[in-house]
């Protein structure tokens, strides 16, 4: 198939508010992957809400696992 594996849009709903939509095929990412990326973005999202800086724990994450597969 021609699409892409992850596809995501912004979708303005009212003014001041969005909903982000990602759409992940299987092959790009498990249930379990998916929970972690989730998690992550909910994170980020409510620490720039606060103004706060986020670790990046996530890319560190998938580094560790490139590093270890070379």
């Amino acid at each position: 198939t021609d699409e892409p594996p992850v596809r995501a849009a912004l979708l303005q709903v009212r003014p001041d508010e969005h909903v982000l939509l990602l759409v992940v095929h299987h092959i790009a990412m498990d249930g379990s992957a998916g929970h972690n990326a989730v998690y992550e973005v909910f994170g980020r999202y409510n620490a720039a809400v606060r103004g706060e800086q986020t670790a990046v724990g996530l890319v560190r994450t998938l580094d560790r696992h490139t590093e270890a597969l070379a």
